[in-house]
């Protein structure tokens, strides 16, 4: 399927939630509070409740139980629950999918985008945005699987999801990935720009520009959380690291390879 068949299928690109669509105008409004956020998540009681089961995960518990969204935002920041309740309902908006795929997908959103807040805050880039382009990096693959089941399980057998070679798979049977089609559903659900970016250049070799500082820092902080699903250790993972990346960003490997979803860096 060409990408604009596949872009131009109601089935696979879901509309924008109207949740999504009010918090992505807080991204611009300065003045924007916590009232104003919370507002909008406590309109949908389920919403509510798929909040606080993620904030009192184990990635976020705080040592005492969140109760309520407003808890959530004075506890976790506003940012960071704003970018957590826009994660759920992308990933709420392909109910279709087996749920093996779908807690799959979370986990390693979650871990990029932990992990993307980490690294940004290491160097010049903006975390808030780092953490949500890396929440929502990999979208387009539940864009992909929606609109062409058939062809994505062939692209499964020959290289499964987590494998690092998995965008040039795509690129290879399909000439686009998750990259193209994930970015194009940013912009559908109008969220700012520089998230769009992010998860456009996933396939970009070459990212000098300051623009680009942090979609390079979701790409290190992806291929960690891949290599945390795939079980790499000890000298294949130090084998495996991408120093180039770490160069770029002015981080060290330590920064990177220390850091878990448990416990953080170190």
């Amino acid at each position: 399927m060409q990408l604009n068949a596949l872009i131009a299928s109601s089935s696979a690109l879901p509309s924008a939630p109207q949740a999504v669509l009010e918090l992505a105008r807080t991204f611009e409004d300065e003045d924007a509070r916590t009232a104003d956020v919370t507002s909008i998540i406590e309109s949908d009681p389920v919403l509510v409740l798929q909040l606080l089961r993620v904030a009192n995960s184990p990635l976020f518990f705080r040592g005492r139980l969140i109760e309520s969204p407003s808890e959530a935002v004075r506890l976790l920041g506003l940012s960071k629950v704003r970018s957590l309740v826009i994660g759920i309902l992308a990933k709420d908006a392909f109910p279709s999918l087996p749920e093996e795929v779908l807690n799959q997908y979370w986990r390693f959103s979650l871990n990029t985008a932990e992990l993307s807040r980490h690294i940004a805050g290491l160097g010049r880039g903006d975390e808030d945005t780092a953490y949500i382009g890396g929440l929502l990096h990999m979208i387009g693959e539940l864009v992909m699987r929606v609109g062409m089941p058939e062809r994505m399980a062939a692209v499964d057998a020959a290289v499964p999801l987590m494998e690092p070679e998995r965008i040039s798979a795509e690129v290879k049977a399909f000439g686009y990935s998750y990259a193209e089609v994930g970015a194009e559903l940013t912009r559908r659900w109008r969220l700012p720009a520089p998230i769009a970016r992010i998860v456009d250049r996933q396939r970009a070799s070459n990212m000098t520009s300051p623009q680009d500082y942090d979609a390079l820092v979701v790409q290190m902080a992806s291929w960690r959380a891949r290599a945390l699903e795939l079980g790499w250790e000890g000298d294949a993972l130090i084998k495996a690291f991408p120093a180039n990346y770490a160069k770029a960003l002015g981080v060290q490997m330590e920064d990177i390879l220390e850091w878990t979803p448990e416990g953080g860096a170190g």
